[in-house]
């Protein structure tokens, strides 16, 4: 990891060429920085949304991780800088330009078995990169799934992780880990309360994290149960990822949370009877599927999920290298012509300034009244980052190892 201190950024960097989308505290803009062509996704977050202790505790840890996972692995979108204004908040990274996974199903439907092997042995390395560095990422779905245009996948939004460190969680307030924390961040789907009793549960376990926060179908039988959990809930997830890029549906529905959660807990996905998925496929979303985390696929490192019979034509090696099958959905996709071109756009203060207006966000922002403090502004005095390793290339041979 490569941090310079002497190369501080600021709003006055960047150029905001366009907006991408808005979240529930944040706005992505795509953005360039002065005197290169460059793109970025620049994340704001005003800090009157992460007033409270929480939220903060949430974001700091974001850039933690993210700066954390500055080693290049192509499957794994990477955080390029961090800095700070008066009143906002800056995560910049680098710009993915084919849009999310979630958006890739409802524009083209369900995927070919083909494409979801090559997808999902992607997302694969990926979920073995982040548990090599002890980070279990606590919130895989296909909005989280960002693809290249040429079709590689890359994970992203960290928001919820946590990374460990040995049989430990590194130190972190306890608000997030022994509070009933929720966050269901899949907008397209209408949330529902958790109902887990936290009022008792017993001696927690060393090194086992316990907030259950997600998004409730992408959640381990675990999590919802109010247990201990640990690296097998990613695992889980993709499995959950898989049979949706597969059906266009996930296996675990109900009309209402408590049957949801039932059949989560059962863990018995529902295969249509004139399914085609081949049965190697079905084998390998059922065992990641397999309720005991400990016998679930994956509970002893992404290298078993790459040895599963359902990859033996996969050439890890070179999967990067390999022309990706989702081109030909990809073309669906109305995406954005060759951006590099898009203009000078305006600066980023400005498309604050805005945002603040009300004027440039295409959805309804709150203007900023955030009440400054001593103490809040001292919180944020180690945000900044500047990764110089973020402009070096893809490495030739991505590691393939769980």
């Amino acid at each position: 990891m490569v941090i310079s201190h002497s190369h501080v950024v600021s709003t006055g960097d960047f150029n905001v060429l366009r907006h991408i989308k808005e979240g529930g505290n944040s706005t992505v803009y795509l953005g360039r920085k002065n005197g290169s062509k460059e793109l970025y996704a620049i994340k704001a977050m005003s800090k009157a949304t992460v007033s409270d202790m929480y939220m903060r505790q949430r974001v700091l840890h974001e850039r933690q991780i993210l700066s954390l996972l500055d080693d290049k692995n192509p499957y794994v979108c990477r955080l390029c800088f961090a800095f700070r204004s008066s009143d906002y908040l800056f995560l910049v990274q680098e710009y993915v330009d084919g849009g999310d996974c979630n958006t890739l199903l409802r524009t083209c439907g369900p995927l070919s078995v083909n494409a979801v092997l090559y997808l999902i042995a992607e997302i694969v390395l990926g979920v073995g990169f982040l548990h090599r560095n002890h980070v279990v990422h606590r919130d895989l779905k296909p909005d989280n799934i960002l693809v290249s245009r040429e079709g590689h996948a890359k994970i992203a939004d960290f928001g919820l992780s946590r990374k460990k460190q040995g049989n430990n969680s590194l130190p972190f307030d306890p608000l997030n880990d022994s509070l009933a924390s929720f966050t269901f961040s899949n907008k397209d789907r209408a949330p529902g309360p958790l109902n887990i009793d936290l009022s008792f549960r017993p001696l927690q376990e060393k090194g086992m994290l316990y907030s259950p926060v997600g998004t409730q179908l992408y959640l381990a039988p675990e999590v919802v149960l109010g247990m201990g959990y640990d690296f097998q809930v990613d695992w889980w997830s993709v499995g959950v990822m898989m049979y949706e890029f597969l059906l266009g549906k996930t296996p675990f529905e109900g009309h209402d949370m408590d049957t949801l959660y039932n059949n989560i807990i059962s863990g018995l996905p529902a295969w249509p009877e004139d399914s085609t998925i081949p049965r190697d496929v079905q084998d390998l979303i059922s065992k990641l599927l397999e309720t005991d985390p400990y016998n679930r696929l994956g509970a002893c490192g992404g290298k078993e999920v790459q040895e599963h019979r359902a990859f033996n034509a996969m050439h890890w090696d070179s999967l990067y290298k390999h022309s990706s099958p989702l081109g030909s959905y990809l073309d669906q996709m109305n995406l954005h012509t060759d951006e590099t071109d898009i203009g000078d756009g305006i600066p980023l203060d400005e498309a604050i300034s805005k945002v603040d207006e009300g004027s440039f966000s295409p959805s309804k922002t709150k203007k900023n009244t955030l009440e400054k403090s001593d103490t809040a502004e001292s919180y944020w005095g180690n945000f900044s980052y500047c990764n110089m390793n973020a402009f070096a290339g893809i490495p030739d041979g991505p590691p393939t190892g769980g």
